[in-house]
């Protein structure tokens, strides 16, 4: 009888042990390594819709800077809310939005959607004046901009963000299965 109560109690502590070893993992791994989250805006697409679901890389740039081209999580400027954008900007560039276009080092900045239905980032240096210098990026800012800049607020409207803000980099869209997709 003794000895019943015994093994009970050790595979209770065991089971115990496992689920909190488990949560702890999985708490570690959300904080420090990957998280997932909704995008609650039209201003990514057609790269991301509003309703899918992201996989977030937090130590992304552990070793590193964000890239031009890269889709981030940042902190909006006022602090209220989470934006998803493309970096467009790095540190030491030169960007000027003249209303119509938007010039990165003096190379007008093209969105076209390929065959994959993917942007990509063309830098066109017709029409361009590398004398239109406007802001100019210090250590650690960033400028980004949405694909769908008709409806994006971005760095047009707020300005460059630090990289401190940034959270992460999207590394996956997991859900729908009909968007589910690797970002460059």
């Amino acid at each position: 009888m003794v000895s019943e109560v015994n093994r009970v109690i050790k595979n209770s502590i065991r089971l115990s042990l496992s689920i909190i070893i488990s949560l702890s993992l999985v708490v570690f791994l959300r904080a420090v390594v990957m998280e997932p989250r909704q995008v609650r805006q039209r201003s990514m697409l057609p790269t991301l819709w509003d309703g899918d679901i992201i996989l977030v890389g937090k130590n992304a740039y552990i070793f590193g800077q964000p890239g031009r081209g890269d889709v981030v999580v940042f902190k909006s400027p006022n602090g209220e809310e989470d934006l998803v954008k493309r970096v467009v900007g790095i540190p030491g560039d030169w960007i000027k939005d003249n209303g119509s276009k938007l010039l990165v080092n003096g190379f007008v900045l093209e969105e076209k959607i390929s065959d994959v239905d993917k942007w990509q980032f063309k830098f066109d240096r017709e029409n361009s004046n590398q004398q239109e210098k406007g802001i100019h990026l210090k250590d650690n800012e960033f400028y980004v901009i949405g694909d769908n800049r008709d409806v994006s607020r971005d760095s047009r409207a707020f300005g460059p963000i630090k990289r401190k803000s940034i959270i992460g980099r999207v590394l996956l869209v997991v859900w729908p299965p009909e968007h589910l997709s690797v970002l460059n």
